[in-house]
C-alpha cells in the first residue's frame, strides 16, 4: 500500500492505493474515499504528482513481471496515458 497527502484549492486529502488494484482519494471528514480508480496491472503500484502540481502519475507491476506508468486524468478518472514495458523488453 502507498499513502500520500496532497492539496488542492486548499482542500488536504490523501492518495492511497491497494494490492487489488485500487486508487482511491480520501478527504479528512471521515465519510470515505471520494475517488476510485482502477489502477492498470492491478498490483503494485505507487502515486506523484509532478513537481508544479498538475499532473498525476503511478507506477508499477504487474503481477505477470510488466511495469507501467500512468498519467492520470484526475477529474474524469481516466488514463491519460499509458507506457507498458514487458519483462521480454528489458
Amino acid at each position: 500500500m502507498t499513502f500520500f497527502r496532497f492539496t488542492r484549492a486548499n482542500f488536504p486529502f490523501i492518495f492511497s492505493t491497494a494490492l487489488d488494484g485500487k486508487i482511491k482519494a480520501w478527504l479528512y471528514d471521515n465519510m470515505g474515499s471520494r475517488v476510485d480508480y482502477e489502477a492498470p496491472g492491478r498490483w503494485c503500484t505507487t502515486m506523484a504528482y509532478s513537481a508544479d502540481g498538475t499532473r498525476l502519475f503511478s507506477c508499477g507491476t504487474s503481477k505477470d513481471g510488466e511495469s507501467h506508468i500512468i498519467e492520470w486524468n484526475e477529474s474524469e478518472g481516466a488514463v491519460k496515458e499509458r507506457i507498458w514495458v514487458s519483462e521480454k523488453d528489458l
